[in-house]
């Protein structure tokens, strides 16, 4: 399933059933399981997929993840309200905001693009910036959307995300 990440990260109840059904379906198991923990902050157990013939030990050929624990956190939460969830929680701009600022790579690059869209105008760093200096900017960003102010980007600052 190619667009499990991107349906982890859009968070909405519709997006949920849809890697929900993914996760009945082996060819999409996988790909749901990596993209789970963005949806609700904890990563689904593993269950053997085959058990190799003759192993005394337990271990197995191959694992994929067992969808219970999605079912169950989704059943508990189906009805709280929340329209978007990111990392187990409303998706918000001070929540999008911090773990922009705890996460690198790709995630934090698609959790500042998410916070960007969220507030509706550029954040003014470059998603490479690193964390202390991204930080301090989500942090300016923040009180500025609280006070209802715009962003003013210096010269030369990229307002891509």
């Amino acid at each position: 399933m190619p667009g499990a990440g991107l349906l982890a990260l859009h968070g909405t109840a519709g997006a949920i059933d849809i890697l929900l059904e993914g996760l009945k379906h082996p060819p999409a198991m996988a790909a749901v399981g990596r993209a789970w923990p963005h949806l609700s902050g904890s990563v689904l157990p593993l269950l053997p997929r085959l058990r190799l013939v003759g192993g005394e030990d337990g271990k197995s050929a191959a694992t994929l993840p067992d969808a219970r624990p999605a079912l169950r956190w989704w059943e508990e939460r189906r009805n709280e309200g929340v329209k978007r969830w990111i990392a187990g929680a409303s998706m918000s701009p001070l929540h999008l905001a911090d773990l922009a600022g705890r996460k690198g790579g790709r995630a934090g690059v698609d959790l500042l693009d998410l916070l960007a869209l969220e507030l509706g105008r550029p954040l003014g760093i470059s998603p490479g910036a690193e964390q202390a200096r991204r930080r301090t900017v989500l942090q300016k960003v923040l009180l500025l959307a609280s006070s209802g102010g715009a962003l003013a980007l210096p010269p030369g600052v990229s307002g891509h995300v």
